[in-house]
Formats: C-alpha cells, structure tokens, sequence
C-alpha cells in the first residue's frame, strides 16, 4: 500500500523525508520490479535538481534523474560520451527511455539493468547524500558490493564518469527483442601504450543481480597486444568460474556461452577501437 505521496522541492526536504523511511521515485519503473508489496512513502525527487548535465575537462557529472533519453540527446563529449549514448539507446523502447532514469537503473537490485554495466566500465563515481550530512562520493564498483550506501535513507545524487585520453570501449547484448530483458550484456573498457592494452576492464551484466568485473579476463589481457586467440583463451578461461544465477529465460549452461561470447565482441571491439585513436 502507498501509505502516502510527497513531491518536495529541495533535495535537504527529499533526504529528510528519505531518513523517515520514505522510498525515492523518479521515473517509477521499478517500482514493483521484485513483485513485493509495496508497503511505504513515496517520495518523488524529479523536481529538487538532480537533472542535470554538467560537463568539465575531467569528467561528464550527470544528475541521478537524467533520463535514458536526455542522456541520448545530450551530444557528450569523448568515447565516455558516445559510449553512454550507444548504451543507453540500445535499452527497451522510446517511452520507457523517458521514464527510465539513472538513479534508478542503478539503485534498483535487478540483474537486467544496462547502465551499471556501462558505468563500471567506465570506472565511474557516485554521489551519495544522507540527510544531515556532508555528499559522499564513492566508486560504483565499491557501492555495489554488500550493503549499498543508498540503503538506510540515502540517495543517489550524481554519476560522475571521468574523461580519460584514448579510452576505447566496447558493448555487446543479447535479447529475445529490442523491448526484452538481456539474456547477457558485457563491456570493454582499455586504452593503448604501445601497442598493448591497458587498464583493461572487463565488466559482465545481467548474469548476477549486479553487474561485476571480471577480474581474472583483465589479468590475463592487462599489458599485452590483443590476438583474436588470446581474447578468446582469455574469456574461455574464466568460463567455467562465471558465476551465472539460474533464470526462466534460458538455461545457465546457454547463458554462460552467451556471456562469453559477447565478452569476447566486446574486448575485440575496444582493442580495434584503440587502435584507430
């Protein structure tokens, strides 16, 4: 039940009202995403100025309300920028890009969600606000392990992705239609020295509840020259310890061949990339 229903105009009244126990909402559409009954105070923050785009020499700062759609429209600068762009416009269709923000996609526990995976890749921060307290920032891949910094009347406030020279990045995913949940999506992130791959991030979505890195794929491509083998010796290492949670979609030994996959396009992709800067 919807005990009650506030819009407040200043992100100091939204915290507050978030301390109290109250449940954030933007564009809504994971309101009742883990079929539970709801049972809380909504709390709507689209209107305390968390829409907002900024953009400096080191980094894109997009408010925690930023929708797919304005992120789409917004022509921002770097690989960061198109990344983001491709990303989320591969994401479900029009209407559902104007509702779905990017708070949302991230605060809400559902392993389908695109933009984490795009944001970890891109070794992106968050903003934290708690009432009565000074922001916190922290790395997105910190705030998504255990306990999430959000829970217990926080808020997410900001994204900031930084700007980082000759980053190349690749993104692939796999679903029944354009509209669907993915059955896998993963993302590259790398640059070029010399020829050889470096600060290699390698991020997997929609297998767990949360997008992670997968660490050992980085290891094993960190500083080398990429070879079609290599990638794939790389990934088909990693398989067999890829942690993929059973789902109604597809079985998991189908699941984790389709992960693997796109991992493997999704690297290819950025080391090609990497090369043309």
């Amino acid at each position: 039940m919807i005990r009650a229903y506030h819009q407040p105009q200043r992100l100091d009244d939204a915290l507050a009202l978030l301390q109290q126990g109250g449940q954030a909402i933007a564009g809504a559409t994971g309101l009742y995403s883990n079929r539970k009954k709801l049972d809380a105070e909504l709390v709507d923050i689209t209107g305390i100025g968390l829409s907002t785009i900024d953009v400096t020499v080191d980094a894109i700062r997009l408010g925690a309300t930023v929708s797919l759609s304005q992120l789409i429209g917004a022509q921002l600068p770097g690989s960061e920028g198109a990344f983001l762009a491709h990303v989320a416009r591969h994401i479900t269709a029009a209407p559902m890009r104007n509702a779905i923000t990017l708070g949302g996609n991230i605060a809400h526990p559902v392993f389908w969600a695109d933009m984490p995976v795009a944001f970890l890749a891109l070794d992106a921060e968050l903003e934290i606000g708690h009432a009565g307290a000074a922001p916190k920032k922290i790395a997105l891949g910190e705030a998504i392990k255990g306990q999430v910094p959000w829970s217990n009347g926080g808020l997410i406030t900001h994204i900031s992705v930084p700007l980082k020279k000759g980053q190349a990045l690749g993104y692939e995913r796999l679903s029944r239609t354009k509209n669907d949940y993915a059955y896998a999506t993963a993302a590259a992130a790398m640059t070029l020295e010399s020829g050889k791959a470096k600060d290699v991030r390698v991020v997997f979505g929609a297998i767990q509840p949360r997008a992670f890195r997968a660490t050992d794929i980085e290891a094993v491509l960190e500083g080398k020259a990429l070879t079609p083998e290599l990638i794939a010796e790389a990934v088909d290492k990693a398989a067999a310890h890829l942690p993929i949670a059973p789902n109604f979609r597809a079985s998991v030994d189908y699941r984790r061949q389709v992960a693997c996959t796109l991992a493997r396009r999704a690297i290819a992709q950025a080391f090609a990339s990497a090369g043309q800067e």
